[in-house]
């Protein structure tokens, strides 16, 4: 039965009333490369592509499912469909080890703030990445969903440079009230 699974085509597998005989494939490896298509580093992903891949990631779709294929691997809805399940999911998997290796990145960049916690800086999480999105805008005098068009890496590293810096310049105020 296994060779049926690896065989079957990725169109077939989303036409399935109950895939989930099928989940087995999710424990392939991963594949940075499908079909002669190298993946694209994350890293140089515009920063609103790999948000909506996240998303897309939720709750999968078709059109999220071609939308993340297209942005990841330069690869075609028609493509898409006509993959092999053994090849279509190490891709997939690598999209998803990608993601969550960014979502850890950003988790240890916005390790816990009391002060802002404090000021009911939870409030803002209800607005998702549009605090980023205006923070960098309004730090670079540019429309905030200009900044999705950047890539994800150097979005990432404004992030963690204005927090370091912030940190510093918290630290040398401190310093500076004692003497």
């Amino acid at each position: 039965m296994k060779e049926v699974l690896e065989n079957i085509t990725v169109e077939k597998l989303l036409s399935l009333q109950d895939p989930s005989d099928y989940e087995v494939m999710l424990y392939l490896n991963t594949s940075n490369e499908l079909k002669g298509h190298k993946a694209e580093d994350f890293l140089n992903i515009e920063y609103g592509r790999v948000i909506k891949i996240r998303q897309f990631l939720e709750e999968i779709t078709l059109d999220g499912l071609i939308n993340m294929f297209e942005w990841v691997y330069s690869l075609e809805k028609k493509e898409l469909l006509k993959l092999r399940v053994k090849d279509f999911y190490p891709a997939f998997n690598h999209i998803i080890t990608e993601t969550n290796r960014l979502v850890k990145a950003e988790e240890h960049l916005s390790e816990e703030d009391h002060t802002w916690k404090e000021a009911g800086g939870e409030r803002m999480a209800k607005y998702g990445v549009l605090g980023v999105l205006v923070a960098l805008g309004q730090q670079f005098g540019i429309p905030p969903f200009e900044v999705e068009k950047w890539s994800y890496g150097k979005v990432f590293t404004l992030l963690r440079w204005n927090k370091e810096y912030n940190e510093v310049v918290e630290k040398y105020r401190r310093i500076k009230s004692r003497t």
